[in-house]
């Protein structure tokens, strides 16, 4: 979950929508997980711009969940040394998807058959896990990819888990 992104507001302005959304996923039972304040590269700020992108959005998911994330994502996948080690000292895991349904390139529902191709291949390899990228801004994403990922995941056998890395911006299926 990012804090502030693609000029939606703050997660903890008042009068946002988006606590009793961020609410509602938790009280679904899904996890929250970090994806920054506001959607930066991590790998090309400073150590103490680091820690305020992960810190300022503790303090608002603290303020509307009562709970710190654990898992976080870094924006772009962009990592380093650095960067993993303010994670691990600021205590997350870090996690990274491996499968890229480039949903955000395919965003109508012939060009969405594409990202439906990509998750097939993945299922065909039959590797016992994978973690996958989509984002929920994009209708085709969340109208048709999504249940179709979960369809055929359960037909191979898998258990899917969601990541709700920005409740806005994207998520993640493991």
């Amino acid at each position: 979950m990012t804090g502030n992104n693609l000029g939606k507001g703050a997660i903890d302005a008042s009068g946002s929508q988006w606590a009793s959304i961020i609410r509602r996923i938790i009280n679904e039972g899904h996890q929250v997980a970090s994806h920054t304040w506001d959607h930066l590269n991590l790998a090309q700020i400073s150590e103490n711009d680091r820690r305020f992108q992960m810190t300022r959005l503790e303090t608002a998911l603290k303020s509307i969940i009562q709970k710190y994330p654990t898992y976080m994502r870094p924006p772009y996948i962009a990592t380093s040394p650095a960067v993993l080690q303010t994670m691990n000292a600021l205590g997350y895991h870090t996690i990274i998807w491996d499968l890229d349904t480039d949903d955000y390139n395919n965003l109508d529902s012939v060009a969405i058959q594409r990202s439906r191709a990509l998750v097939d291949d993945a299922l065909r390899a039959n590797r016992p896990n994978w973690n996958s990228i989509q984002h929920d801004i994009h209708p085709q994403t969340v109208y048709n990819l999504t249940e179709y990922q979960i369809v055929e995941a359960k037909k191979k056998g898998f258990r899917c888990k969601f990541f709700y890395i920005a409740a806005y911006h994207d998520h993640r299926l493991t």
